[in-house]
């Protein structure tokens, strides 16, 4: 398959909608009933392309999301998107206006954010909605947990046309061996929880699993759950259990072979001759790079499928280009199918082997994925008519249509 608008690239990438769909069903299996998870739709949805991913999830039951971007929710509003969305990062009181007028769940980590909200609804006659951030132990943002952050709150909570619906916090350790440390920030979040209670303050919505907590400590189950890794088919580590929960990884990148030529013993390959052929070879250029995300790191160390084979890469990533070595691999040809991830055949090259060669987390291998590179979303493994995708379904809390005008000028959609 090659993207008819785009056929220089030779590359593109396949979202199988179906095993997104899969993977939000096993969510809800591992959850107790009556527990809600909210995808977290950030960085063009982990690569998948944020609209789809937003679409599906809504599709399939998904009654509330998550942006880390207010950039980010207001694309998804532009698309069509009606349901809650939370967004995490803190947003200067200035853009006040717009999370009032769309409907945005804004992240609280001070009072005056809270004030700017509550006196911009005033003036549009409506309830703004916020989240209180806590922090726990990730050591970044957040309410301190101290009987002064819970006077604080009581403020916020007494103000005019703001409606304070949810708690946070966020685990640094959920997705590592011991989890230890994650039980003690879930102690002091429960604590801070019975302390706002003993205050005379209910919030109804406290949340702090994260994906990995979502599958190893059901006891940081509240009412909502959160995950940006789970929907899209990701293990958040190595040692979130395959057996609590299977997922699909829902993503190949895919491409074709464009260029083969044979060449000496005591050939030199890339930017700084980092790579030189030991014996006579057969080297395969390929028209993906670091500027499409596929990461330098895996420079000399990489691979790709050809044939149903390994191919190493040979030399540096290129931000174009990279070469690999298919000596080994009889017959390889201009436009043969390359896989820089997935399945080929009864083959596959998972992203958590090439994660371990470039010593990072697997998430590094697809959040950064260039949107120059063509997507496809497959039902069943079957592309996707135009106008037949997913629709959307709005679930939820009846929020009003949002006022789109100005919107593609102010945000360049």
């Amino acid at each position: 398959m090659i993207y008819d608008g785009f056929p220089e690239r030779n590359a593109w990438l396949e979202i199988e909608t179906t095993d997104i769909v899969h993977n939000l069903q096993e969510i809800r299996r591992i959850l107790r009933p009556g527990v809600e998870f909210m995808p977290v739709i950030k960085c063009n949805g982990y690569g998948l392309g944020q609209r789809m991913l937003a679409k599906v999830c809504v599709e399939n039951g998904s009654r509330r999301l998550v942006t880390a971007l207010l950039s980010e929710a207001m694309d998804l509003r532009a698309s069509g998107i009606t349901v809650p969305i939370l967004v995490f990062a803190y947003l200067p009181p200035a853009f006040a206006p717009t999370v009032v007028k769309n409907d945005i769940i804004q992240s609280v980590y001070d009072e005056q954010a809270a004030i700017a909200l509550s006196e911009e609804a005033a003036r549009q006659g409506k309830t703004a909605v916020i989240h209180i951030k806590l922090e726990t132990g990730l050591g970044r943002v957040g309410f301190a947990a101290n009987p002064e952050s819970v006077k604080t709150i009581g403020r916020i909570m007494a103000l005019p046309n703001l409606f304070v619906e949810g708690i946070y916090s966020h685990f640094a350790t959920a997705d590592g061996p011991d989890l230890d440390y994650a039980y003690r920030q879930l102690t002091v979040f429960d604590d801070f929880l019975t302390a706002l209670r003993r205050a005379g303050l209910e919030i109804p919505c406290p949340h702090i699993a994260n994906s990995a907590a979502v599958v190893m400590m059901p006891e940081s189950h509240y009412g909502l759950t959160r995950g940006a890794a789970l929907p899209c088919g990701a293990y958040p580590s190595e040692y979130v259990s395959r057996d609590k929960i299977h997922l699909r990884f829902a993503m190949s990148w895919k491409g074709r072979v464009g260029f083969v030529k044979q060449v000496p013993a005591g050939y030199s390959v890339g930017y700084g001759c980092t790579f030189t052929t030991q014996r006579p070879s057969v080297l395969a250029s390929l028209g993906v790079g670091y500027g499409d995300g596929y990461l330098r790191a895996l420079s000399n160390k990489g691979m790709v499928l050809i044939h149903g084979q390994r191919a190493r890469i040979a030399g540096a990533v290129c931000m174009d280009q990279m070469v690999v070595d298919v000596t080994d691999i009889p017959g390889v040809c201009p436009g043969d199918e390359v896989v820089f991830y997935g399945r080929q055949g009864d083959a596959q090259l998972r992203v958590e082997e090439l994660a371990e060669l470039a010593g990072t987390v697997h998430h590094e291998l697809f959040a950064p994925l260039h949107t120059r590179i063509p997507r496809f979303y497959l039902q069943n493994g079957r592309e996707m008519e135009p106008g037949k995708q997913i629709p959307v379904t709005s679930f939820g809390r009846p929020f009003p249509q949002p006022q789109q005008e100005g919107l593609a000028a102010y945000y360049g959609f």
